[in-house]
């Protein structure tokens, strides 16, 4: 009976025991199961973090695929104007001399070099005997410019541009020379206005113009520019203390600041509407009134020419 007590005993400690280390080891595994939940809450945060670092670096990479695209894609346009350049460019156009022309007369239309009597080489376009010395016709250049800008030119010839007024003069010392423009409206009417008298005197006397002589089917735009000096926004010799330009936003041959009654340097418009009376590319004697607006001053021609040739 004693021997059974004891065994007795001894199962019931053995069952407390076995608890205890049960309830110790539950223990852990709860300690365990939290540590794990928490390491993968961790690890799930990295993950999305990475993830997120990833989508970051792909749509850098498609950005910059985008903008490698342009560049390539702008690249290719230069090759082209440049291919469409050297077609029109002669042969022999890099050094000799005899490649060269003093002016556009007798020469095939596309870029020439021209090489004056006195004065640099530059390039200029040729059509039918003209030398085109400015071109508006899409608003890609903007013409309000410094002083040095239309004394040297801008813009490239074989587009929207101006060959400078030191070119200009080096040519028109040669021989007597006249001038045309050619007007273009929204609804693709063409005019022009051709003048036999036209020169400039030099930069000390801002390159005041003399132009007269009118003919053509466009008017005398150009009758209040006669004997005036040109003005830019940096450099303002009108008749009204600089104060015409500031008025009118473009550089011209100011006179009485009654506006510029025909000009290609004014803001090109890409409507027949000019936001400002005289200040876009205007003739205000247009033969007859233009569509669209309540003066031909507030219009705005879709492309004009300005070129020369010998008398």
């Amino acid at each position: 009976m004693q021997r059974g007590i004891v065994y007795g005993l001894a199962i019931l400690c053995l069952g407390c025991f076995s608890v205890s280390r049960a309830g110790n080891l539950e223990k852990k595994m709860q300690r365990l199961i939290e540590k794990l939940k928490t390491d993968l809450k961790d690890d799930c945060s990295s993950i999305r973090d990475e993830v997120a670092n990833l989508r970051d670096d792909v749509s850098n990479l498609r950005d910059g695929e985008c903008a490698d695209r342009d560049n390539i894609f702008e690249l290719k346009e230069s090759l082209v104007e440049l291919r469409d350049l050297l077609k029109e460019l002669p042969c022999d156009n890099n050094v000799s001399e005899q490649s060269a022309t003093e002016d556009c007369n007798r020469q095939s239309d596309g870029v020439q070099r021209i090489l004056p009597k006195i004065g640099k080489p530059f390039l200029a376009r040729c059509e039918a005997g003209w030398l085109i010395i400015g071109h508006r016709y899409d608003g890609s250049v903007d013409f309000n410019k410094v002083w040095e800008s239309y004394k040297l030119g801008f813009g490239k010839v074989w587009k929207e541009h101006f060959i400078g007024f030191e070119n200009i003069l080096s040519v028109l010392q040669q021989k007597e020379y006249k001038a045309r423009f050619d007007l273009t409206t929204w609804e693709n009417e063409t005019k022009y206005a051709e003048y036999q008298i036209f020169d400039f005197n030099d930069r000390k006397d801002k390159y005041r113009i003399s132009i007269g002589g009118y003919n053509g089917t466009a008017g005398d735009a150009m009758q209040d520019a006669n004997h005036n000096q040109f003005s830019t926004k940096d450099s303002r010799n009108d008749n009204f203390g600089g104060s015409c330009i500031l008025s009118f936003g473009g550089p011209y041959w100011y006179g009485a600041c009654l506006g510029a009654g025909g000009s290609i340097f004014g803001m090109y418009s890409k409507s027949p509407k000019c936001p400002s009376i005289s200040s876009c590319l205007t003739w205000q004697e247009w033969p007859k009134k233009l569509p669209g607006v309540d003066h031909n001053g507030d219009y705005s021609f879709k492309e004009v020419k300005f070129k020369i040739r010998p008398i």
